[in-house]
């Protein structure tokens, strides 16, 4: 990162704050999701800032922003995972690993307990899993790595065991080759990919959980 960069980029560690004392930035969060996602089919990606505001005042909010000469540019944010996220997926809780690969197409990436879609739900319920709402960076890509190690510290901090989301095909690039995980991207951060889901057909969207 150049020294002209250096000086005009900020990073706000509590985002949460930082947009309950500049609300304004909502509006400017709503372009950022416009310039992000209006580019996939799905207009439901795209997240109003209404949504925003009520993600964040979910139980366990908490966010990292990228800010640049005083305006957000880029930022991660969620919450605790919830039932919510669960039930979307429309699994039965007592499915077995062997059924959940045959019939949703899961992929399980490390050794996990037999009927770990039902462990899941209880790691939910103990709030362990961080759900990773959102995550919006058109400009400023460097900076990537760094807003997501700002956050991992927080969620290990926080004494979260696992990171949950919903990963379209910008993001999933980020950690996977298709649907072969970049282990030297993901031990750079200290994450191991346990399970990923495919949501629609093509593989562009997927649910995924972490080890942190």
């Amino acid at each position: 990162m150049n020294k002209l960069l250096k000086l005009a980029i900020s990073f706000q560690e509590n985002l949460t704050d930082y947009l309950r004392n500049n609300p304004e930035e909502y509006a400017r969060m709503g372009l950022i999701e416009q310039e992000s996602f209006s580019k996939y089919d799905d207009p439901d990606f795209i997240q109003d800032p209404g949504d925003i505001e009520d993600d964040l005042s979910q139980p366990g909010a908490t966010g990292v922003g990228v800010v640049n000469n005083n305006q957000i540019s880029g930022y991660v944010y969620g919450y605790d995972m919830t039932d919510d996220e669960i039930e979307d997926l429309e699994i039965d809780d007592n499915i077995s690993n062997k059924e959940l690969e045959e019939q949703f197409g899961a992929k399980f990436y490390t050794a996990v307990p037999e009927h770990f879609f039902k462990q899941l739900k209880q790691l939910v319920n103990s709030k362990k899993i961080f759900y990773i709402a959102n995550i919006a960076l058109p400009e400023y890509k460097i900076t990537l790595p760094k807003l997501l190690q700002k956050l991992l510290t927080q969620l290990r901090d926080r004494k979260y065991e696992y990171v949950s989301f919903d990963a379209l095909s910008d993001s999933a690039r980020l950690f996977m080759n298709g649907m072969v995980p970049k282990n030297r991207i993901l031990s750079l951060f200290g994450v191991k990919l346990m399970v990923t889901i495919p949501l629609d057909d093509s593989n562009q969207h997927i649910q995924t959980l972490l080890k942190i």
